[in-house]
């Protein structure tokens, strides 16, 4: 077949009806286009085309299509509205006590299945939350008092896809569902299958979720602690199927099928794409993993036809292939990134490395202006949709990166030996496996603690974006200053006019982020938690911890996860039984015991806790006022004179299987005295 024949490869051609496609799906056109409007648009076609004003006539082509796409996925939308499973439906059959009858029929995100239920003549959908680690349930059988509704909140980044018509996510609440067809979900089973290959390897339990992360992209294999050290050191990002696991997964299978004779100039180069397909079908399509697939796809036919393809094109292609075949992960979290660092990468690298290092080239200067490039274009994205950023991330990434990308190729050989059991070699294999990844596991503990400068943005996302606005104004005028002094033969690039640019690119870069330091909202931050006769209130650089940590594990837990343990100035607690999570979570704080009968105990023991008589404190002020009241123990007058004034929350501290509830308390506001301002809420409903 030839490809030139049907313009494949007229680049600008092609080009052109690409940008009018995406042009077309922006909601400046989609949302404000009528029928007349695209005639309109049709008939302009045809006039430049007849004044031979081909681009401008491609783009108004593709622009047409982008509406029409565009038009198109909102009339399937709307067509579903009315079939949406509400709340008020989930009552009626709540208070019916019946059965729902669930059928999956996809998953959306991982353990996220759009699902259908019947309810008389009509059927309808909604979204599921539902783990199955082994089994895909086509239909189940649920109790509706087992089923619940959680509101998606603007904090929920990775369910940002899912139509905002679909206002709800349903959880089940616990696994008594009974299942009527069943079946094996093969990338669960193959993911076990692998898991179960490495466990042979005999690598111990870290670097094994290491290797899981690694081969599948998910930081869900990862043990939290070292999760959390992952984020504060931004390395998290190589525990998520990106173009770097791309890359080297196919560069190792083109090296390997190039050293076989028998294949052919194009076959060595089909085979590795194909085989590049299976993997991102076995991890259900991620969206940095099929972008780097796309590119792949894209260069392979360029070679095949031997022609050259732009960076540009590249990056425009792949956009609209995933607009058209993955519309929901279009501008999704995981598309920003990956398109924000590889846009980047292809269009800032080159310059910033000539910038910085002249015409010097190397493995650390190509590392160095890499992650510099990379961290320029995720560093919005992250600011914007986390507010938070790990200000020493590009030194680490410059030594993390080019060890993992040596582990790679290292990784396939010793699964593939450990599947083909050949023996002595595949030991060997893993051994030098489990050695790079304890190195990487050690690099990752030590740097991400000590230069990874985690800080949290909350308070000023708006002000560091504009900086970062001003900062790239800057970096481009800059480049193209150097550029224009470097191509012009009259103005000679002396050491010294050289040693300038840089000197000022690194002075300005110096400044950016250490203003960042100064803005970090890390030290301020209020956060509030509760559990079963506990409370934990951060306020500032204080914790109070109250009431008793003893069946409260997990809550603990995903406190010092959350990173609620930093920057801690004091910490106060009343229970003995705290005192493990006490001298964990404050490290480097000063302890105080609250402790009322001055008893002699373990506490006494310790001379960096300070006991004192004083009750802990139940009553907090700040930005939302907190009271932590416990109706069997505290006393109600107290609480109606402090909440005559001012507003806030009241935590009520209920007994175990209690069936009091926040909601006769609220209505009750009125006859008890309290005023209308505060809010009653259990430890259940409290947002942290």
């Amino acid at each position: 077949m030839n490809l030139n024949r049907l313009g494949l490869y007229r680049e600008s051609n092609l080009f052109y009806l690409s940008s009018g496609f995406l042009l077309g799906g922006l909601p400046l056109f989609s949302t404000e286009m009528d029928f007349n409007k695209i005639i309109l648009m049709c008939f302009s076609i045809l006039i430049c085309y007849y004044f031979k004003k081909l681009q401008i006539a491609l783009i108004l082509l593709g622009t047409v299509l982008g509406i029409g796409y565009t038009k198109i996925e909102e009339f399937k939308h709307s067509q579903s509205i009315d079939r949406i499973f509400t709340i008020e439906e989930f009552q009626l059959h709540s208070e019916s006590n019946s059965t729902i009858q669930i059928t999956f029929l996809d998953e959306v995100r991982k353990n996220i299945y759009r699902v259908s239920t019947s309810i008389g003549s009509g059927e309808y959908y909604f979204y599921l939350n539902y783990f199955s680690r082994e089994r895909d349930y086509l239909t189940l059988n649920c109790e509706s008092k087992d089923l619940n509704a959680y509101e998606i909140q603007d904090s929920d980044y990775y369910l940002k896809s899912i139509p905002q018509s679909y206002k709800h996510i349903w959880k089940l609440r616990k696994n008594s569902c009974n299942a009527i067809h069943k079946r094996i979900n093969f990338r669960k089973q193959f993911a076990m299958n692998i898991r179960a290959l490495i466990h042979r390897g005999k690598i111990g339990r870290i670097p094994e979720q290491l290797v899981m992360g690694f081969l599948f992209g998910d930081s869900s294999y990862l043990d939290k602690g070292f999760k959390n050290r992952a984020k504060e050191g931004g390395i998290l990002h190589l525990f998520a199927a990106s173009g770097l696991h791309m890359g080297i997964f196919l560069g190792s299978l083109i090296w390997f099928f190039s050293k076989l004779p028998f294949l052919g100039y194009s076959t060595e180069k089909i085979l590795p794409v194909i085989l590049g397909f299976s993997y991102i079908y076995m991890l259900n399509f991620p969206v940095s993993l099929t972008r780097a697939y796309m590119f792949a796809i894209l260069l392979l036919i360029s070679k095949l036809g031997f022609r050259r393809i732009r960076p540009l094109q590249l990056i425009l292609y792949s956009i609209v292939l995933i607009r058209v075949i993955f519309p929901e992960d279009y501008f999704s979290i995981s598309f920003l990134l990956s398109y924000g660092a590889v846009i980047s990468i292809l269009l800032l690298m080159s310059p910033i490395r000539n910038l910085l290092f002249g015409s010097k080239k190397g493995f650390i200067i190509e590392n160095v202006s890499l992650s510099i490039s990379a961290g320029l274009g995720t560093f919005p994205v992250l600011i914007y949709y986390f507010g938070s950023y790990s200000l020493g991330s590009t030194l680490i990434n410059i030594i993390i990166v080019p060890i993992t990308a040596f582990l790679l190729p290292f990784l396939y050989l010793a699964l593939a030996f450990e599947f083909l059991n050949i023996y002595f070699i595949k030991e060997l294999t893993w051994v030098w496996v489990e050695i790079v990844l304890r190195l990487i596991i050690k690099l990752s503990e030590t740097l991400g603690s000590e230069i990874g400068f985690y800080r949290e943005f909350l308070e000023h996302k708006e002000v560091i974006l504009y900086g970062y606005l001003l900062f790239m104004v800057f970096t481009l005028l800059l480049l193209w200053a150097h550029f224009l002094v470097s191509s012009l033969p009259k103005l000679k690039m002396n050491l010294f006019l050289r040693m300038g640019f840089t000197g000022l690119y690194i002075f300005v870069f110096y400044l950016f982020y250490s203003q960042l330091f100064h803005l970090s909202d890390s030290e301020k931050r209020e956060k509030k938690y509760a559990g079963i006769d506990l409370y934990f209130v951060r306020s500032e650089r204080n914790v109070f911890l109250g009431g008793s940590c003893k069946y409260n594990q997990q809550l603990l837990y995903d406190i010092k996860r959350n990173g609620d343990c930093k920057y801690i100035k004091e910490f106060h607690f009343s229970n003995q039984n705290c005192l493990e999570f006490a001298l964990k979570c404050a490290e480097n704080a000063k302890l105080y015991y609250h402790n009322q009968i001055l008893e002699v105990d373990l506490v006494a023991g310790f001379s960096e806790i300070q006991i004192i008589s004083q009750k802990i404190p139940r009553v907090f002020s700040g930005e939302e006022n907190f009271y932590v009241f416990s109706p069997n123990k505290d006393s109600l007058n107290d609480l109606v004179q402090f909440t005559k004034e001012k507003s806030g929350l009241i935590l009520l501290q209920l007994p175990y299987k209690s069936r009091d509830n926040s909601k006769e308390w609220n209505e009750s506001k009125k006859y008890l005295g309290i005023n209308e301002n505060w809010k009653f809420v259990t430890s259940e409903e409290l947002e942290n």
